[in-house]
């Protein structure tokens, strides 16, 4: 007895009805993918159940999945296609030809995609290992200067050793076809390659031109580094990698995940899988499992086997993912067209320049997180609302930061243009001082954002990249920004209208900012009130304000170790904040992150109380101890055992002293919200 499933779309998700039966038994490769957790909490649920009299489940009620491929690998019990594997009622028309119209969707139909680079590239690859030999390294990087490739020094000497992947990585740089075209077509001549030059590139993933290497410079580069690249490549071109040698690749300077296995894919495109952001969105959206988190050779083959499965031709695969992430905005070049024209699809609502501002302790970091994954990675951060997701949210915030998609820097009184911009570091070389330019931070970004520094190739994809700047307010902006404060407003960005390219000072080399780069800012409004924020600053940044919320904070809070009554901590800390606004301002609140997930004991709520809220008093007011009575109502509770601080007259003067008895007695914290 067969499967019998039928459902229809709802919004962005797809239901499906009730009385649909499931298949019971799941392939091997689908027991790590995410639907089958899912899959697992239905049972667990009652939501789906065992049949009597058949091997098969069925739904017990209507389940809504937020996407037509998580609804059919949960009823197939593998990694499926839902676009191809749902049909209409009555006809042969797949979802796809419902959603995308009377023409079939573009996602593997290959129709105007042209993979005549696949058997160029690998006999390309193949020759390439003849060259492994230092004196051989250098005829590559000579093959690649008489092609006019621009090479950047290895520092400040010529660079003198080169690898496959590299190689590779130098002519796709170029990401117009046609100068792509030319340099194959000197190479495949020189090395006498027999197969036809490739015209179109459809799937191949670019790079950009700064982060071409897969080896880091010299001064840092381990002398293993580039003999297991060679290693690497030479288990690529054979279709079998080993372990150790794919982990150790992993572990170079320069190199990831997404970059290495960019580099395998153009080796061996019938074997490997780039695993890149537009790849993995693609694969996960397709009910791959386990695609974000492979760390090892063996999570590297699990993601390869269920890839399979949504289609076996990974040139085509490649080139699918690019299709589709061009619709939802993630991809960001057009392969046809002039550099400059390159086009950004930004996030529909995000600002390009935004601080989160706020008193301390109102969750800015924590916010900033969730913005930063609504501009790199919108999908996910889509998938993946609410407080019970906070943890994959922060895991992914992770990936994205090792993966080099998001920058993070504090900004503190000592940092400076030259670890901003650019500036001129010392080293020893041969016993004597020398100074090397090195770049900062900041334009660091703009790199991984494919904008483009100086005389490197303009060529690049442009890619979502988030600089978080968390104490913004902390760091002289007119120091640490210069000249480029400027380029930072949107319609001085690269590519628009009034689109400006400053010189800078130091290097002579030119520089815009790319409409890819995002820059999100932090500033703790108790430390600097946003009036007095550098004005140049203010201009060209939105502000968006996070303030304390005690709706976050439990009402009715019983204390494991109080026998009777309980605490209001929501009360106490919108009580405690309205009396600080009233005698301060709003910048001086105390947020609600300070008393958040708390343990429910008098203990720890007094720790929490003692060694983070009052010390911020004591700072506001400069230890006026009468207004910090007043704030904590002191002045009006009736039993002296429960105010905080005690107060003394001395002669002329008056004394005030912490009762430490009050941190442990329950009735202290409730009178200070239930005083009049």
């Amino acid at each position: 007895m067969g499967i019998k499933a039928t459902g229809h779309p709802q919004g962005k998700g797809f239901i499906v009805r009730a009385g649909s039966t499931a298949r019971a038994e799941i392939t091997e490769a689908f027991k790590d993918n995410n639907y089958s957790k899912l899959r697992t909490t239905l049972l667990d649920q009652g939501r789906l159940v065992k049949t009597t009299g058949s091997d098969l489940f069925m739904y017990k009620e209507d389940v809504l999945f937020d996407s037509v491929s998580a609804a059919a690998a949960v009823t197939l019990g593998r990694a499926s296609n839902g676009r191809t594997a749902w049909k209409m009622v009555g006809s042969n028309r797949t979802f796809a030809d419902w959603k995308d119209g009377p023409v079939a969707g573009p996602m593997f139909s290959g129709a105007t995609a042209h993979f005549d680079w696949v058997p160029f590239f690998k006999a390309l690859g193949q020759k390439l290992l003849d060259f492994e030999g230092p004196e051989r390294q250098l005829v590559l990087l000579r093959l690649l200067r008489d092609a006019n490739v621009s090479i950047s020094p290895d520092e400040n000497e010529e660079l003198s050793s080169i690898d496959p992947f590299t190689f590779f990585s130098l002519v796709l740089k170029h990401r117009k076809p046609e100068r792509v075209q030319e340099l194959f077509s000197f190479i495949g001549q020189k090395l006498e390659i027999q197969e036809t030059i490739p015209a179109e590139f459809h799937g191949v993933p670019g790079i950009t031109g700064m982060n071409a290497w897969f080896f880091a410079y010299r001064s840092v580069r381990k002398p293993e580094d580039i003999p297991t690249l060679w290693k690497l490549a030479k288990q690529a071109v054979d279709g079998t990698l080993q372990p150790d040698t794919f982990e150790q690749a992993l572990k170079i300077l320069q190199v990831g995940l997404p970059k290495l296995t960019q580099g395998l894919f153009w080796l061996n495109p019938e074997v490997f899988l780039p695993l890149n952001n537009i790849v993995v969105h693609y694969l996960r959206e397709m009910g791959v499992g386990g695609v974000e988190s492979v760390k090892t050779l063996q999570d590297y083959h699990q993601v390869l086997e269920q890839s399979r499965n949504v289609q076996k031709n990974f040139p085509l695969l490649s080139h699918g993912a690019w299709l589709e992430a061009q619709k939802t905005g993630r991809v960001i070049q057009a392969p046809d067209v002039e550099p400059q024209e390159t086009v950004f699809l930004a996030p529909p609502g995000i600002p390009l320049n935004q601080i989160l501002y706020g008193p301390p302790g109102t969750g800015k970091t924590y916010t900033v997180i969730d913005e930063a994954l609504r501009i790199v990675d919108p999908a996910f951060a889509a998938a993946n609302e609410g407080p019970e997701k906070r943890r994959d949210r922060k895991q992914r915030f992770d990936e994205l930061l090792r993966e080099g998609q998001i920058t993070f820097v504090t900004f503190h009184q000592s940092f400076g243009y030259e670890d901003f911009i650019e500036g001129l570091k010392p080293e020893m070389e041969d016993g004597k001082l020398a100074y090397r330019l090195e770049d900062g931070l900041f334009l660091k970004a703009v790199q991984k954002a494919g904008g483009r520094v100086g005389d490197q190739s303009a060529e690049n994809t442009l890619q979502a990249h988030v600089l978080i700047i968390d104490e913004i307010n902390r760091g002289n902006i007119s120091k640490i920004f210069g000249e480029l404060i400027t380029l930072l407003e949107d319609s001085k960005r690269a590519g628009a209208a009034e689109g400006l390219v400053v010189n800078l000072p130091l290097s002579k080399r030119q520089l815009s900012v790319p409409q890819s780069l995002y820059v999100m800012g932090t500033m703790n409004t108790a430390d600097r009130s946003l009036t007095q924020l550098d004005a140049a600053l203010r201009r060209r940044f939105t502000f968006k304000a996070v303030w304390p919320d005690p709706t976050l904070l439990p009402e009715d809070q019983k204390l494991d170790d109080v026998s009777e009554g309980t605490l209001n901590l929501r009360q106490f800390l919108q009580v405690l904040n309205e009396r600080i606004e009233e005698r301060l301002s709003r910048d001086q609140m105390i947020g609600h992150a300070y008393l958040l997930n708390v343990p429910p004991t008098l203990e720890q709520v007094s720790a929490a109380f003692r060694t983070r809220i009052l010390p911020l008093l004591e700072e506001y007011f400069f230890e006026d101890w009468t207004s910090i009575r007043e704030v904590l109502g002191d002045d009006q509770k009736k039993d002296l055992q429960d105010q905080f601080i005690h107060v003394t007259d001395k002669g002329k003067g008056r004394r005030f002293t912490y009762n430490e008895a009050a941190f442990s007695r329950l009735s202290a914290f409730q009178g200070l919200y239930e005083v009049q």
